[in-house]
């Protein structure tokens, strides 16, 4: 960690390093889904059986248990790219080039941003899901996802896919830049305490 030069405690190399480790951990994690045998992670919702079925494989190991260690604890991966992802955006934004970035110019290009980096994989993503289910393609919560508003139905339908990151990133960026930007310290921490 660096704490000489400035007061951050990690600088931009330290950080782009411990995201890279964070999306090999979410694409091991994925890669272990496709392994029949493999307990279901308790990445989006809480599953006792899940636990169970992990803490039954610890007493009881077999082959699986190097995929069932990987598939309980790479989903964290996902925890610590959104960490990680906020760090940098406060760095940017309260002591770097973003300081005189309005709400709604934030607001706007990160939604852009976002919007365009979706739009590559969906395409192929879309074009094969077309292939293989036809009559499932456009639904609502595909349509929600697509608009970067998906995490607000009140649901755990992530269709499609992986895109239900996408909403999520732009929900925190919203979070971020209308209630938690230049506030003091503990009024961020009250927010996000409450916010659970």
């Amino acid at each position: 960690m660096t704490t000489t030069g400035n007061d951050t405690l990690l600088n931009r190399t330290e950080c782009n390093i411990m995201r890279g480790l964070a999306i090999i951990l979410i694409v091991i994690d994925n890669i272990t889904h496709l392994f029949k045998g493999v307990f279901i992670d308790n990445e989006h919702i809480y599953l006792w059986s899940s636990v169970e079925g992990f803490l039954n494989n610890l007493r009881h190991p077999d082959a699986l248990l190097p995929f069932n260690l990987l598939s309980f604890y790479c989903p964290y991966g996902v925890m610590l790219f959104i960490f990680l992802s906020g760090y940098c955006l406060t760095l940017k934004y309260e002591q770097g080039s973003g300081r005189n970035t309005s709400r709604k110019e934030f607001v706007v290009n990160h939604y852009k941003k976002l919007f365009v980096m979706q739009l590559k994989g969906l395409a192929i993503f879309i074009t094969a899901l077309f292939l293989l289910y036809p009559n499932d393609v456009l639904n609502k919560s595909f349509v929600l996802n697509f608009l970067l508003i998906g995490n607000l139905k009140p649901s755990w339908n992530f269709f499609p896919g992986p895109y239900w990151f996408f909403g999520m990133i732009m929900e925190m960026y919203v979070i971020f830049r209308l209630l938690i930007y230049k506030r003091k310290d503990w009024v961020a921490i009250v927010m996000i305490l409450l916010r659970r």
